[in-house]
């Protein structure tokens, strides 16, 4: 969105409890059909709220190739080894033998994470790395370097760039966004005296199930990123228990402290 010029952190966007999707008789709404800070806050109250219906919105008017250009700079629809295989994360596209042309509704849902996109928990973290270090993509690795039986160095693994897909000062805004999250959003429990945490809850229903997984992502401390990481729990399959991200921000939480204080 920001990146699109469309939009800033401070651009107020409609923010209805529930939006009727073009093309259907379905609706689409907040989570738990919540408000969203009376239904016109600025960009950033509703990124920090996690308002479903601002963005789904936003997606419908950025249109599909917008969208999938932006998803496949942060990696999408790309398959990488670190040396390990990673699972390639989908972003529905516009071209290839698997072409997937969305209309409005599928839209709205792929800005909100849900309809056909999938991704990995290093997917994730590697976007809030990307974040945290001013929108320029690092290639993960696993071993920085191996020692022989002397402890001498034989082999250092290089940092390598591999991607920019938004501007450092994009990136800026973002970081801004993800620390309101912490600070006075549904990203609270993830709070660290003496730390400021950016992060970004999230909430993904699975199929027809009613299960819904939790996720957070992030990076810390937000002025000097030491860490970048993605949590994420799954709910049950019968649907008893139903995650949002904010049940699982402790758990990052806690994940910073154990790095920080290494």
């Amino acid at each position: 969105m920001l990146s699109s010029g469309q939009y800033t952190p401070d651009t107020t966007v409609q923010a209805p409890v529930t939006i009727q999707l073009p093309q259907t008789e379905r609706t689409l709404s907040n989570i738990d059909h919540s408000t969203c800070a009376g239904g016109h806050p600025p960009l950033r109250i509703a990124f920090a709220l996690s308002c479903n219906t601002p963005f789904a919105q936003a997606g419908m008017n950025l249109g599909q190739d917008q969208m999938q250009k932006m998803a496949e700079a942060f990696g999408f629809n790309k398959s990488f080894t670190m040396p390990l295989a990673v699972t390639e994360s989908i972003y529905p596209q516009l071209e290839g033998d698997n072409a997937d042309v969305m209309a409005p509704p599928q839209l709205a849902y792929s800005a909100i994470g849900q309809y056909n996109v999938q991704v990995t928990p290093m997917q994730m973290a590697m976007v809030a790395q990307t974040i945290a270090n001013d929108g320029v993509r690092m290639q993960p690795y696993l071993v920085a370097r191996e020692l022989d039986s002397q402890l001498n160095p034989t082999s250092t693994t290089a940092p390598k760039r591999v991607g920019e897909p938004i501007s450092a000062s994009v990136a800026n805004q973002l970081t801004d966004m993800m620390v309101a999250v912490v600070n006075q959003g549904t990203g609270t429990q993830a709070r660290i005296k003496d730390v400021q945490v950016a992060g970004k809850t999230g909430t993904a229903e699975v199929g027809d199930s009613g299960r819904a997984d939790g996720w957070f992502v992030g990076f810390a401390p937000a002025d000097d990123p030491k860490i970048a990481f993605a949590v994420v729990v799954e709910g049950d399959q019968n649907g008893v228990r139903s995650l949002h991200g904010a049940d699982v921000a402790p758990i990052a939480r806690d994940m910073i402290l154990a790095r920080l204080n290494h």
